[in-house]
């Protein structure tokens, strides 16, 4: 059959007829005459994306920031106000996640950006440092020891336990946020091996049920 015959394909078809609504919205649009509810809609979706899109990659940018400075200002000392960026690092991560979240309702599989995923993996080590430079120095290995039992706990907590319950364990922001008044006060270890003490209690109760 000569090429010149051939029916258009369905996703060609659907293609055209889009650009096709965009072309009539566009010069609706120079002419002054009233927008489609069609095309305002899609014009809004575009541009809700486009913002999502920018607000999500902002809040990434500045929890990556937050941590670097929390995480430099405990190693020059500075222990209250570095675990300041710590629990604003946390919460931008949060805030990113349900902004994404938002944006991309409907979607099967969401793109998660390699800078996400990089802070996801990477502020929990940064909390770990943190808690060991914040810690009395004579107590040697138990700085890095106890603040790295307290993250596995808190990891097997986010598999094990029940669907209600595993959103708790994922929880960094909370997490830092209490951080903050034991490192002000000088008993961050202490502290720290407090709570891993209770996520391993909890662990037992929350865990899901053997078949």
């Amino acid at each position: 059959m000569p090429f010149k015959d051939r029916k258009p394909s369905r996703s060609g078809a659907r293609a055209a007829d889009v650009e096709a609504k965009v072309r009539r919205a566009v010069g609706q649009l120079r002419h002054g005459a009233q927008v489609t509810p069609a095309a305002a809609t899609g014009s809004a979706a575009l541009g809700a994306g486009a913002i999502g899109a920018l607000a999500i990659g902002a809040l990434a940018i500045g929890s990556g920031i937050a941590g670097v400075l929390g995480l430099g200002l405990t190693l020059a000392g500075w222990i209250a106000p570095g675990f300041g960026f710590a629990v604003l690092a946390e919460l931008l991560l949060a805030m990113e996640a349900v902004v994404r979240r938002v944006s991309t309702a409907g979607q099967v599989r969401p793109r998660v950006s390699l800078l996400v995923q990089a802070l996801t993996v990477l502020l929990d080590p940064i909390l770990v440092l943190m808690v060991a430079v914040a810690s009395p120095e004579d107590t040697q290995w138990l700085r890095l020891f106890v603040p790295v039992v307290l993250i596995g706990l808190l990891h097997l907590g986010e598999r094990l336990a029940v669907p209600r319950w595993r959103r708790s364990y994922q929880d960094r922001v909370l997490l830092s946020v209490l951080f903050v008044p034991a490192a002000l006060f000088g008993v961050i270890q202490p502290f720290v091996a407090f709570i891993a003490l209770v996520v391993m209690i909890t662990l037992f109760l929350t865990s899901q049920p053997r078949d």
